[in-house]
């Protein structure tokens, strides 16, 4: 069964110029329902409360020929994720999620459905075809691409997940604190590929449903207030094991069975003990759920230096040469002329992405 998307709107933007494009895309609050099946009982929902996709081009005209006429050095994109909440009534449901989300991505970024260029049209920064560029290509070894050499950065946000799997008595509960992704091939100026991840807590719960839980709350009387004020202690007890311990039998020593007038016998023996003002005693109104297990993690912090590949010895160099050339007229980026520090990025703002000075 495929889930139902319910949304109130989609918004797109798009600005295009000489120098820069922008694009944005944001959509408000959506749900996604699943329906029951024979093996999902209960349904599933699926909660967002907005998103919002954020990306930025920056060209440059140095040192580009008249039909080329700008070379993109850099992309920056931003995804911001609210806070996404859910309960799944069965696994099946979430594999139908998890299989739409990987048909998602690998729709994304599936290389078997890129576009095939031939070779005569694979162009280098200097617009000339990249094994024979008379600038920048070698005896073996071509021209780099600007796709190849320009800055890329990507941030991901997400402000809170709160996802739990239910069935009649059971429940298994995850919680994440906003969570913060950065892909970035400067990171910290070393220019390399690097990837960062932070989640400050994570919790994870089981929780069992107890049936038949009445509850006795004793009130007492605080000489500094009039009011009344819990005391604070609050016994449990099981329906069956109060029968068993008081044995509540009626009138003709035969042991209740109706429930109702068990529990009115058992309370009646109350009465004696305490004031009728500081008594409140009743059933519980919904199931009591007990929580049986808990883990939690804190302080997640991965961050991974992603390997050159094959031939990249000095890419490096090549990059860095590439952005300063280009950003020397706008410097948008701004960790390229910042020499106060050595460690800045895009991935701690330090750019003019959307804005002139964007500061996280």
């Amino acid at each position: 069964f495929c889930p139902v998307l319910y949304t109130e709107e989609i918004a797109v933007v798009i600005k295009k110029g000489f120098k820069e494009t922008i694009i944005q895309v944001g959509a408000g609050p959506c749900a996604a329902y699943f329906e029951r099946s024979p093996t999902a009982p209960n349904d599933g929902y699926l909660t967002l409360s907005g998103l919002q996709f954020r990306g930025h081009a920056m060209f440059s005209p140095i040192d580009c020929p008249w039909d080329m006429a700008v070379v993109e050095y850099c992309w920056l994109t931003e995804i911001l994720v609210g806070e996404v909440g859910g309960c799944f009534g069965c696994p099946s449901q979430i594999i139908t999620l998890v299989n739409f989300l990987d048909t998602l991505i690998l729709l994304l970024v599936a290389k078997d459905d890129a576009k095939i260029v031939p070779e005569r049209f694979k162009f280098c920064q200097h617009g000339q075809t990249s094994s024979v560029c008379t600038i920048g290509s070698q005896p073996g070894r071509p021209c780099d691409s600007e796709d190849r050499l320009k800055y890329t950065q990507m941030r991901l946000s997400v402000d809170g997940v709160q996802l739990a799997l239910a069935d009649e008595n059971t429940a298994i509960t995850v919680a994440l604190d906003p969570l913060r992704f950065t892909l970035c091939n400067a990171h910290e100026k070393r220019l390399t590929e690097h990837i960062c991840l932070r989640i400050p807590n994570v919790v994870a719960r089981q929780c069992r449903r107890i049936f038949g839980v009445y509850f006795l709350v004793l009130l007492c009387q605080d000489s500094g207030n009039s009011g009344k004020q819990f005391s604070g202690s609050v016994e449990v007890h099981q329906t069956e094991d109060i029968e068993k311990f008081f044995g509540i039998n009626d009138e003709d020593g035969h042991l209740l069975m109706d429930r109702k007038k068990a529990l009115k016998r058992w309370r009646d023996g109350f009465n004696p003990w305490l004031r009728a003002e500081d008594r409140l005693f009743y059933p519980a109104d919904s199931p009591t759920w007990l929580e049986c297990a808990r883990a939690s993690i804190t302080g997640v912090s991965l961050d991974v230096e992603l390997p050159y590949a094959g031939g990249s010895s000095q890419l490096d160099q090549m990059r860095q040469k590439f952005l300063l050339k280009h950003d020397k007229e706008t410097k948008r980026l701004h960790f390229l002329w910042d020499k106060t520090t050595v460690w800045s990025c895009a991935c701690y703002g330090d750019t003019a992405f959307i804005t002139k000075d964007d500061t996280l």
